[in-house]
């Protein structure tokens, strides 16, 4: 008899711990967008990850659409007599903490508006952390389908590097990691709490291990991200940009590395514009390197972001010499400026909605 009542209470416990797993499972799974990061996997492997549309960015102030852009939701057919401009970007022209009103993608399009020239609508379809090869295939899936009539493409320094995530590896022993939202946020809190207790070495040397062999972590020495399907790239020493040598990147992202596949992603963008008829315009942070590139490329470019600030004092334009995305001051310089150089280069002309 007390072996029976041992057995029924094994059996109860276990089916307790399952129904617990579970409750906490469909908690995160309905609860998700609130407790996790601001990102997931894209169905796409060339894109890697999106925002998670409906999803409010706190620690940027950022209200994502149910379109999975920091944008107003855009019509799926384009209005007709509207000239539809699409900015791709990263985090530059995201409007990185910055009101989405006063970003320089939504202060371009008031200016526009203003000019009396026609009905303009700007799209914001930037990504943070994204580099130029996602952003050719942006252009691909989504933005071409939109019907833009011009593409202005923004540069940063890290869009020959890695992106910001990567997709998580499978393992035999992984399948929790990759698909279960309570297992990733118990393990990724986990991975915190051993951070904090760094004294422990050797603690963290075997969790480093188990995070390698059996969750199949690429980068074991970072944090574990808490949303299933995605890894989180570590930055490079003074927290600048994510890796750009092969050796520490996985092969099967090397195709976004470098310069030379930078000059491949910009020409296959401008061939894809092309076909629709469709002005590009390369900008952003464009150093030296980039813009000898687009003048062998043949690729309309404008003056560097960095130039144009350059005339202000830092503080000024952007948060701080530490954190160099702009500030409100920033995005409204650029907004002025990018609106001047399609007022000389486009608008006089009634060439704006026109390929070049």
């Amino acid at each position: 008899m007390a072996d029976r009542s041992f057995k029924i209470n094994i059996l109860v416990t276990i089916l307790t711990f399952i129904l617990l797993l579970a409750a906490g499972e469909l908690f995160f799974r309905v609860f998700q967008p609130q407790i996790i990061g601001g990102y997931r996997p894209s169905s796409n492997d060339r894109l890697v990850y999106e925002l998670i549309p409906g999803r409010y960015m706190r620690e940027m102030g950022a209200y994502v659409s149910c379109q999975g852009l920091n944008d107003e939701v855009y019509g799926v057919e384009k209005p007709e007599g509207v000239c539809r401009i699409a900015i791709v970007g990263d985090s530059a022209s995201f409007g990185w903490k910055v009101d989405r009103s006063r970003s320089f993608p939504s202060l371009l399009e008031a200016l526009l508006e203003k000019s009396g020239r026609g009905l303009f609508e700007i799209i914001n379809f930037s990504v943070p952390g994204y580099n130029t090869a996602q952003e050719t295939e942006l252009i691909r899936q989504t933005v071409l389908e939109a019907g833009a009539d011009m593409v202005i493409l923004v540069y940063s320094g890290n869009d020959i590097h890695l992106c910001n995530f990567i997709k998580s590896r499978s393992t035999p022993f992984n399948y929790f990691y990759n698909h279960s939202f309570f297992t990733r946020y118990i393990l990724h809190k986990f991975d915190y709490l051993l951070y904090r207790l760094n004294f422990i070495k050797g603690l963290r040397y075997a969790w480093a291990g188990f995070k390698e062999n059996i969750l199949g972590v690429y980068y074991k020495d970072y944090f574990i991200y808490p949303y299933p399907g995605l890894e989180i790239v570590p930055l490079l020493a003074r927290g600048h940009n994510p890796p750009l040598k092969r050796e520490l990147v996985p092969e099967d992202y090397w195709y976004m590395l470098g310069h030379a596949n930078y000059a491949r992603h910009l020409k296959e963008i401008r061939s894809l514009l092309r076909e629709r008829g469709a002005a590009f315009i390369s900008s952003g942070h464009l150093n030296g390197a980039v813009l000898k590139g687009n003048r062998e490329i043949g690729v309309r470019h404008i003056a560097s972001f960095d130039e144009v600030l350059s005339h202000f004092p830092i503080e000024t334009t952007c948060f701080s010499r530490a954190e160099l995305h702009l500030n409100e001051e920033g995005h409204r310089i650029i907004a002025e400026y990018l609106y001047d150089y399609l007022e000389e280069n486009f608008l006089k002309e009634g060439l704006l909605c026109s390929n070049p």
